[in-house]
């Protein structure tokens, strides 16, 4: 007989503080707003500055929307008059072409009417009313490149004269010497004194970001909501103040940053296609992975392809068979195709998780149905190839067969992913930079036509007879992760009133109602008292005991044995189910020079440096036992540290420190960003007795 013996804990709350430096800063609330021009006179001017005399490398970032594509209107300017002898910088949308154009002016002495051309022009491809685009100039020496949702779409070799600088205001939407004025919604202005690359366009353009940023000469998140000014967030005060505009009406709803988003497709005539690249040629080995929630599912109906009306050697599609079992083939001709299918058939209007994998040394398909292997096959005689079909996501590549319900993390990878690799990811967001991962497609734009790849490969898709309105929509809520040995972990909820066994139940609680041994004596989960400084030991788990607020911190042990047969079981996923929290989350009442122990209240990444924070120091401080030189904390101050950029992962608890008064953070969902940060382990020590939380900081 296995014999049960449960772990007693003392848990102490200890903070060491060697030398101070505080700092503190007092955010405002921060909305999801944006502009809306009329096209007859609203604009924004800025009046000139040191920092917006640009003569040499820059870059224009704005996220715009159309209302029409008649007349020339201005996103950006800065002009003396009307020639190109006057013209420093802008980007507009011309009256013919539908296009953006970037025009750096260099002295040349060209006419510039509002219509013809500058020293250095360069156009993008058509742009159509109604739907949001990201649009970036980049003049990088002699090189200038134009980026549509961060895809690369124009590039032109140009003189290395510099950019002629000028005292004449900014202006956002407007060109005095024309009288052109913009008509639709700008959001999210920047510009900067550097040459943008396009990893750093696409890791931030569905971001807000730090004010502290390298080369931000002006950045306008345009979310105060009201009033006539438009506030500057670098560090440079290039203020703007709306013309003809009100404070008012003219502020606009916008749609939310970094949101977990799928593509919900009708199943009629929606894809998404990507246009072939060398590097998705898989000719050895393929892994393909996706969450899909099917509405229906036919006979044929396809989940991803790259395959062309006429088939060519290599192509495949991975798809539904008549008795909604999902099915691989490869083509190796026109008409000449192998195929297998998984055991199990997928549900329709739940969330699954399906992979399948494919070597051509040995011919083995392998299906994973939510993490499981499901079927292994040897039966398809054909193989992968290099061929220059096309990627469609939710067709097939012929005929009517399209996907209906909605698609989420698509991961296409140029190896062989084993069980355990599926099962690591499952739950989790990618970074994009992963070795042999070829295409990666997080969802989480929410706006546009675009569908961005993050890898370096920049496979990027375009929502085909799809409406970019409507047919974002909410995705699941994914998990963390817990890896590692018997150990600490500092969690959080995205989920308000999260039932804490239920959130748990894929790992070992006891000493408490409703965990697996309430019999025993030491609690594993704790809550921090703040007014006292000191952990509660919670005594009930159960529906009916205690929950948890979304971005309040949880101390768990985590016992390698989750269900105490004697074996080690991590990893294992924790996850949740139920809605995401979508309001505010407030840590607050942290006496002047206490300790608050909050978390991630979203099931997306969040950003350290755009939480609003009162009479709070500016770190933050996570445990990671895999630290570099040896288990401790990593932090971030808002400018540097070893928490990468101060992005906090979902179910990712932490540590901040009150200074200057009684202090308190709101975490707000435009403080999410479209990018992953990394889950921590937590104090992994089998050691009974105290656990001690040190923290030195030092002022420099």
């Amino acid at each position: 007989m296995f014999n049960l013996v449960y772990k007693y804990f003392f848990l102490t709350l200890v903070v060491i503080v060697f030398i101070f430096h505080f700092f503190f800063v007092t955010q405002l609330f921060s909305q999801n707003t944006g502009l809306d021009f009329d096209g007859s006179n609203d604009y924004v001017t800025i009046s000139n500055s040191s920092s917006l005399q640009i003569s040499s490398d820059i870059t224009l970032e704005a996220w715009i929307k159309l209302d029409n594509l008649s007349g020339s209107k201005i996103v950006i300017l800065k002009t003396n008059g009307g020639s190109a002898a006057d013209m420093s910088y802008s980007l507009r949308v011309p009256s013919s072409g539908n296009v953006v154009r970037l025009a750096i002016g260099g002295g040349s002495g060209v006419d510039f009417d509002g219509e013809g051309s500058v020293t250095e022009t360069i156009d993008s491809p058509s742009l159509t009313s109604g739907i949001w685009y990201h649009v970036a100039g980049v003049r990088n020496s002699t090189t200038m490149t134009l980026y549509l949702n961060g895809e690369s779409v124009a590039t032109s070799s140009i003189s290395s004269n510099s950019i002629s600088v000028n005292s004449a205001s900014l202006n956002i939407g407007y060109f005095p010497s024309y009288g052109q004025y913009f008509d639709g919604q700008i959001d999210e202005v920047r510009i900067w004194d550097d040459a943008r690359t396009q990893s750093e366009i696409k890791a931030n353009m569905y971001a807000e970001i730090s004010e502290s940023e390298s080369n931000l000469v002006a950045y306008y998140r345009m979310n105060a909501g009201s009033g006539t000014t438009v506030t500057d967030n670098s560090s440079n005060s290039n203020n703007g103040t709306m013309t003809n505009m009100d404070g008012s009406s003219d502020w606009t709803s916008n749609t939310l940053f970094g949101q977990d988003y799928a593509l919900a497709l009708d199943g009629s005539n929606d894809y998404i296609i990507v246009s072939d690249h060398n590097s998705l040629d898989n000719d050895n080995y393929i892994t393909i992975s996706m969450w899909i929630n099917p509405g229906s599912i036919a006979n044929k109906d396809c989940l991803i392809s790259k395959r062309s009306s006429t088939e060519q050697s290599g192509n495949y599609a991975f798809r539904f068979n008549s008795s909604k079992q999902l099915k691989w083939y490869i083509w190796g001709g026109d008409a000449d195709n192998g195929s297998t299918h998984s055991t199990s058939a997928i549900s329709t209007n739940v969330w699954t998780h399906v992979a399948v994998t494919f070597d051509n040394s040995t011919n083995t398909t392998k299906f994973y149905i939510n993490g499981l292997l499901d079927n292994t096959s040897t039966t398809i005689s054909k193989d992968l190839d290099a061929n220059s079909s096309d990627l469609h996501l939710g067709w097939d590549g012929q005929n009517s067969r399209y996907f209906n319900g909605k698609l989420d993390e698509v991961r296409i990878w140029s190896d062989i992913r084993t069980q355990t690799e599926i099962q690591d990811n499952l739950y989790t967001e990618l970074v994009g930079n992963e070795s042999n991962l070829v295409a990666y497609y997080n969802f989480n734009g929410g706006r546009g036509v675009s569908l961005m790849d993050l890898t370096s490969n920049n496979n990027m898709g375009t929502l085909t007879n799809m409406d970019a309105a409507s047919d974002w929509t909410g995705s699941r809520i994914l998990g963390a992760v817990i890896s590692g040995d018997s150990g600490y972990r500092m969690l959080s909820s995205p989920v308000s009133g999260q039932i804490i066994g239920e959130l748990l139940s894929n790992l070992w609680t006891q000493g408490m109602t409703g965990s697996d041994a309430p019999e025993a004596s030491g609690a594993n989960i704790w809550t921090l008292n703040v007014s006292a400084q000191s952990w509660i030991a919670l005594n009930d788990i159960s529906s009916s005991g205690t929950s948890l607020s979304a971005g309040q911190g949880l101390l768990v042990y985590v016992f390698e044995d989750t269900d105490f047969n004697g074996t080690a079981n991590l990893p294992v996923v924790i996850n949740v189910t139920g809605t995401e929290n979508s309001s505010n989350a407030t840590l607050g009442s942290i006496a002047n020079g206490d300790w608050g122990f909050g978390g991630n209240p979203y099931s997306t990444t969040i950003d350290w440096d755009l939480v609003s924070k009162t009479n709070i120091t500016s770190s933050l401080y996570v445990w990671n036992d895999s630290k570099s030189g040896g288990a401790g904390y990593i932090s971030w101050n808002g400018s540097s540290g070893d928490l990468t950029n101060g992005l906090i992962a979902p179910y990712q608890g932490f540590w901040i420190e009150a200074s200057g008064g009684t202090g308190s953070i709101t975490i707000s969902t435009s403080d999410k960003v479209g990018q992953s940060g990394s889950f921590y382990r937590t104090l992994d020590t089998d050691e009974e007795g105290s656990m001690y939380f040190e923290f030195s900081t030092s002022g420099g």
